[in-house]
């Protein structure tokens, strides 16, 4: 799947294929693991993350608030950052992790932001990567991002 995509992206002229990570069940948690030879079962989780620079120069990413405790040391080091030929600046870097990483900035109407969060405990059986891209707008946040979660499948614990 991910071979016909990257393969998609650049027939179409796009420019630039970056993360290319397709996990299920346990291959879930922690984030950022390679695409590997394991077989989807059924009714299992799926996570899908490309990261490419399209066609045209157009990014686009396929995953913040505070994270609880017990998930935060498998987090995404960023809660949001910028997308334009790729991801860019503003990096929101996670409220604990700011004091060592982070900068001042201003983010303006015009620019568009990918909104991330990946909640996966330590040693857990699985961890789950949600991410929206917005739009700053004079009104206030527009989103950009049109596929719906799985609403069986969020949780609020």
């Amino acid at each position: 799947m991910l071979r016909i995509h990257d393969k998609s992206v650049i027939e179409q002229n796009g420019d630039y294929c970056e993360t290319r990570l397709l996990n299920a069940g346990q291959w879930t948690n922690a984030w950022f693991q390679e695409t590997s030879h394991n077989v989807i079962g059924e009714n299992e989780l799926v996570a899908f993350d490309t990261d490419v620079v399209g066609c045209h120069g157009h990014y686009s990413t396929f995953p913040g608030h505070f994270i609880p405790g017990r998930y935060y040391i498998n987090r995404y080091y960023l809660s949001a950052h910028g997308c334009g030929m790729t991801g860019e600046y503003p990096y929101l870097y996670q409220h604990r992790d700011f004091p060592a990483a982070g900068y001042d900035g201003e983010i303006k109407p015009g620019m568009t932001l990918c909104v991330k969060s990946y909640i996966g405990e330590e040693r857990g059986n699985y961890g789950v990567k949600l991410e929206q891209q917005v739009l700053i707008a004079e009104q206030g946040i527009e989103c950009l991002s049109d596929f719906p979660f799985e609403e069986n499948l969020l949780s609020h614990s």
